[in-house]
Parts: structure tokens; C-alpha cells; sequence
């Protein structure tokens, strides 16, 4: 297993607990555990689907589970009982998502299961790729983080990104300009009440011919 997969798992785990329990949890050695191991007093079990499959497992002894419920509550709680249980199945839940969420910035798209609530030591538990293990020591106690995944052997390939296109590409060269289109003066408009001039194409022969008071009359006694 990549112990790339793990990372994702001790950081969202120590920044939950480090909100739940108002101090800041100190990781210990990292440690390798075959695929088929024993829990502890409690242990949340989680399965993980997409890129990377697997499963990881939370486990803590009884009383550090207790405490760390009663915090998340807000209210003393004394026995671990169904709301303590469900409390603390929330908090690897909470965990594991933030954990994928880191996974897929990665490149890794992932998706979880619900919490597995597993009560009593020493209950085998089997995965399909050793698991690597990291304590966090809390205030509370330990909690064990057991993350057991591999990569998926169907997952794509990743799809490049395409090339941004240069600038010859993506704007075309400026051309010349165009001529500006001559804009056709308006006619002349004649004033309101003025008669429009006669055009001289449109005068007869008859417009030539002398009026009839133009035209001399004969004298009287002249034949």
C-alpha cells in the first residue's frame, strides 16, 4: 500500500479530535499490520470505493471511546451505551470524509461507506491489503487509525488538459481598414407655401405663342 493513502487519514483525524477534545493529539510511529488483525475495546470500521478501495478502522479502548463521546455530547456520559456508540461511529465518519475529500484533491476520487460500530477486543478483522498504523495519543487516550487501501486496477487514466491556443491561434491578425461609405447629401426641401419652379423640359410650343392681347389689331379703314 502507498503510504500516500494514509496521510489523508492522520491529518483529517488529528484536526477532528483536535475540535472535539480542545488539544492537539501527538502521532506516534508509523507501523505496517498484516491483513488480518485484532481490534481493540472499540473500533469503527469504514469501507472506501472509487480510485482507492479498501477499508480503515478507528479503535480505542473503552474509556478513551467515552470520553471522547461525552465531548462530542457536551453532556457526561458514565457507560457506553447507544448514544455514546453512535457518537463516536459520527466521529469516524466526520474523519473519513474529510479523509476522501483530501484523497480526491490528490487525485484520488473516492467515496466511503457508512460507520461499522465493532464492540469487544480481539475481533479479527480481514483486509484485502495490509493496513498501515498510526496512533494518535490524546488527552483521552490512544485512538488507532488502521488504513488499508490500494489502488483500484480499473481506474482511468487521467485525461490531460488541453493547451491553451497562442495568440495567432486565438486572434485573428488585424486587416486593413475599411473606406468610409460617402454619405449622400439630402435634397433640398422647398419652403412651406412656395410654388416649385417650373422645369423648362416641360414648356410646349404653345407656351412660346403670344397672348391674345399681345397681338396688334388692325386699324379701322384698313382692308
Amino acid at each position: 500500500m502507498k503510504a500516500e493513502f494514509i496521510n489523508p487519514f492522520v491529518t483529517a483525524g488529528m484536526q477532528v479530535l483536535e475540535s472535539v477534545i480542545q488539544s492537539v493529539p501527538d502521532p506516534g510511529q508509523l507501523a505496517v499490520r498484516s491483513a488480518t488483525f485484532t481490534t481493540q475495546q472499540v473500533s469503527i470500521v469504514i469501507g472506501v470505493t472509487g480510485a482507492v478501495e479498501g477499508h480503515v478502522v478507528y479503535g480505542m479502548p473503552l474509556v478513551t471511546a467515552t470520553k471522547i463521546a461525552a465531548a462530542m455530547a457536551s453532556t457526561p456520559i458514565m457507560t457506553f451505551d447507544e448514544m455514546a456508540g453512535s457518537a463516536i461511529a459520527e466521529l469516524g465518519n466526520i474523519v473519513s470524509g474529510n479523509a476522501a475529500t483530501l484523497l480526491s484533491e490528490a487525485g484520488y476520487e473516492c467515496e466511503i461507506t457508512p460507520p461499522t460500530l465493532i464492540r469487544g477486543s480481539d475481533v479479527e478483522v480481514s483486509t484485502s491489503t495490509p493496513a498501515l498504523v498510526v496512533p494518535l495519543y490524546t488527552d483521552f487516550g490512544k485512538v488507532e487509525i488502521n488504513v488499508a487501501l490500494r489502488e483500484s486496477t480499473g481506474r482511468p487514466a487521467p485525461v490531460p488538459e488541453p493547451a491553451p491556443p497562442s495568440a495567432s491561434e486565438s486572434e485573428p491578425a488585424p486587416g486593413p481598414e475599411p473606406a468610409p461609405t460617402p454619405v449622400p447629401e439630402p435634397a433640398p426641401t422647398s419652403e412651406p407655401g412656395a410654388a416649385p419652379e417650373p422645369d423648362p423640359a416641360d414648356s410646349g410650343p404653345e407656351d412660346n405663342q403670344p397672348s391674345d392681347d399681345s397681338m396688334a389689331k388692325p386699324e379701322e379703314g384698313q382692308s
